[in-house]
């Protein structure tokens, strides 16, 4: 089921598919010759080639109906106003052969991908378990996704009562939707183990091409380099000192949290096309991330606009070939949320006071920063204080916008949506652990030489981060992880065997209140359920059967149909009964704190409970 050989081929059929499909589209409508292979030439092909997969399937999927619209545009805007140009801006410095990016690329993904296989499954217990919950709701999204529905309504899809789009960060998970039509894996897997290596992979690339521009790969450059994925900050130390300071609930920098590694991806690219001076590749390749994530529109916006403005003051023009597009891409993302938010039956969020007293934060932002990576900017200092000066001299007005636009519009929307954090706490990790790897890559290749205490001090504080890197990961494992009890296995297998064996693929769930308890992997949100049955089956769909005390997140399938039986004088048991055979329910989860009436239970039968949670499974009899 776990078949360690079986996702490691998957994962690379699908970086090969990437890379042959962009660089074929590279040849086509760019460059019209073969490129040599280099770190920068593999970092396009699989950037291109998968954003053409995720859109083409996207399109597919939903009949037209995706914000993968978005990059298709970008992509046509950029082959038309770059149509003439035929050469590839970047002087490439390597006289590697194909072998040796070959085992590049075997190093790179078999690490990764043995890191993330034997850290979410156990061989003692044969228990695969994802140390971030949410994975288990975007696995199954994904799911729906590949049914045509982009949005994360799910079960009311079914019902045609969720017939809207819901912005979202869908890339990442249109990516394991796609993995997912490959028969014989399991979604969860598939979306916590293949997916961010995929990501990754490409990002360090990405590193391997800053070094390339400037000098020739040493063969232990790649081992160098691969640890940078698991750098992470001091925050969670100075959060003891601190308590405002924010510290992360998951791995490392980008290390599973498989939503950042995508908007890193993106990044990455801007980091490249930055250097290059292709700006605009730079401002294309910035302008998808609004097809990648709604957590990336105030940085997107915010920053690319203060530009453009700067620009247009400084050189007395209005620089249509870039403004245009820009007003355009933006016209259509507000088309796309308007679409979303035309339908009064979906609610948005909750409604509650903007909290204005929240905008300190556009002082404790920068300050939490400087902070949380001082030694890495120690390194970068060292390395090239003239430079970074006259970085910051240069940049100064997109520097602040990209400290005010999200912290104003994460202030603003948190009266709508209670993650509205996730504009600050989500996309500066992601951007920090491209920029500064990438920074100290750069001046560190520029350095024609070194005296003894740069390289002394450099060395010292590059292996102290490794290892706080390390500890905090552990730290984070450990806290994230909750012990699983033998009783709960038992549970749980019992409950897998039996699921496996009846092969059922719709499951009810009695709960009254919001679920979210991480020991069971059972949660809900949405109108959306997902439990460990996930872990060893696709496609399950999960019916609430009886009422919620709260709509933050809108009425579920079970209410609709409530509300349209008012005349059938049906009293709310006799109703469960019938919803339940209509949807093919035979099964059902509940809890011993919140069951149903004894009436209703005396049709059905329990088939195994947890003394530890008290979740029982009943089945009819």
């Amino acid at each position: 089921m776990y078949s360690f050989l079986y996702y490691y081929l998957v994962l690379i059929f699908l970086l090969l598919v990437f890379f042959l499909l962009g660089a074929s589209l590279c040849y086509i409508f760019r460059y019209r010759k073969i490129q040599p292979i280099s770190a920068k030439s593999i970092f396009i092909n699989f950037f291109v080639g998968m954003n053409f997969c995720i859109s083409l399937f996207s399109l597919f999927c939903t009949q037209g109906l995706t914000i993968n619209w978005l990059i298709v545009i970008i992509g046509f805007l950029y082959y038309y106003q770059t149509k003439e140009q035929r050469k590839d801006k970047l002087v490439l410095k390597t006289n590697r052969s194909v072998l040796y990016y070959i085992f590049i690329f075997l190093f790179f993904t078999l690490a990764l991908f043995s890191f993330y296989y034997f850290f979410n499954y156990s061989i003692d217990t044969h228990c695969f378990r994802p140390i971030e919950i949410d994975n288990y709701f975007h696995a199954q999204l994904s799911e729906y996704l590949r049914k045509g529905y982009e949005n994360t309504y799910f079960t009311l899809n079914l019902t045609n009562n969720a017939n809207a789009l819901s912005p979202y960060h869908y890339y990442e998970i249109w990516l394991s939707s796609l993995i997912s039509i490959i028969p014989g894996g399991i979604t969860l897997f598939s979306y916590t183990v293949v997916v961010p290596v995929i990501g990754l992979t490409i990002i360090l690339f990405g590193f391997l091409a800053i070094i390339e521009t400037q000098k020739k790969i040493a063969w232990y450059i790649p081992i160098l380099i691969l640890p940078t994925v698991l750098l992470s900050d001091l925050a969670i130390i100075l959060h003891e000192y601190f308590s405002w300071m924010y510290y992360p609930t998951r791995l490392g920098g980008v290390i599973n949290a498989t939503k950042q590694n995508y908007m890193a991806v993106f990044f990455m690219a801007g980091v490249l096309f930055y250097l290059e001076k292709n700006w605009r590749a730079l401002f294309y390749s910035q302008m998808m991330l609004l097809a990648v994530t709604t957590m990336a529109i105030p940085i997107v916006c915010g920053v690319t606009g203060c530009v453009l403005l700067e620009c247009m003051i400084r050189n007395k023009a209005f620089m249509w070939s870039y403004t245009l597009p820009f007003v355009f891409l933006v016209f259509c993302y507000g088309l796309y949320t308007f679409i979303c938010t035309k339908d009064g039956d979906i609610p948005m969020g909750i409604d509650k006071e903007i909290p204005w007293y929240k905008l300190r934060m556009l002082i404790t932002i920068p300050l939490a920063q400087i902070l949380k990576y001082f030694p890495y900017l120690f390194l970068i200092i060292i390395l090239g204080s003239q430079e970074i000066r006259r970085f910051l001299g240069e940049n100064k007005y997109p520097i602040i916008a990209f400290v005010a636009f999200p912290v104003v519009f994460s202030v603003v929307m948190r009266s709508v949506h209670p993650d509205a954090d996730q504009f600050i706490s989500c996309v500066y990790p992601a951007f920090f652990c491209i920029i500064i790897p990438s920074s100290i890559l750069f001046l560190w290749t520029n350095k024609t030489k070194l005296s003894v205490f740069p390289k002394v001090a450099f060395t010292v504080v590059y292996c102290c981060m490794l290892i706080v890197s390390l500890l905090t990961n552990l730290y984070i494992m450990e806290r994230k992880v909750l012990p699983i009890s033998p009783e709960r296995l038992n549970y749980e297998k019992r409950i897998i065997n039996l699921v496996t064996l009846d092969k059922m693929d719709n499951i009810g769930i009695y709960s009254p209140n919001y679920i979210y308890k991480p020991s069971e992997n059972i949660m809900s949100y949405y109108g959306a359920y997902t439990t460990y049955l996930n872990t060893v089956r696709n496609d399950i769909v999960y019916w609430q059967i009886n009422k919620r005390e709260h709509s933050i997140f809108g009425k579920v399938p079970y209410e609709f149909a409530l509300e349209k039986n008012g005349n059938q004088f049906l009293n709310e048991d006799d109703f469960r009964m019938a919803f339940m055979e209509a949807k093919g329910i035979e099964y059902f989860f509940a809890w011993n704190d919140a069951l149903p009436s004894d009436k209703f239970l005396k049709y059905f039968e329990i088939i195994y409970s947890d003394p530890q949670s008290g979740e029982i499974l009943f089945k009819k009899k």
